[in-house]
């Protein structure tokens, strides 16, 4: 993925999105990778970065399996569809944020 393409994803400008990335890049989390475009990079998250995104995150593989195993099929299928509802409004949000600009 390229800065820019992040920007957009995250609804954020590409001045902010620069600045993010020089931080992650001083502490090793991503490396900026030369694309055949000297204007471009792609952006490549470092085996630092990797295991620093699974450490924070409720939703490892490891954790995740931890938690599913204490609910039952009912609290499964309710949590599944509380995913599905803040994915859904994420999107809508994006979306209303976009047209707001």
């Amino acid at each position: 993925m390229t800065p820019t393409l992040l920007a957009k994803h995250l609804g954020v400008s590409k001045s902010t999105m620069s600045e993010a990335l020089k931080f992650l890049v001083d502490k090793g989390y991503v490396h900026l990778s030369a694309t055949n475009d000297k204007r471009s990079h792609q952006l490549v998250l470092t085996e630092a970065g990797q295991k620093a995104m699974s450490a924070g995150s409720v939703l490892e593989a490891e954790r995740l399996s931890a938690l599913l195993s204490v609910l039952s099929g009912p609290e499964i299928m309710k949590a599944l569809e509380g995913l599905e509802l803040l994915a859904a409004a994420t999107f809508k949000l994006t979306l209303k944020q976009k047209e707001e600009r």
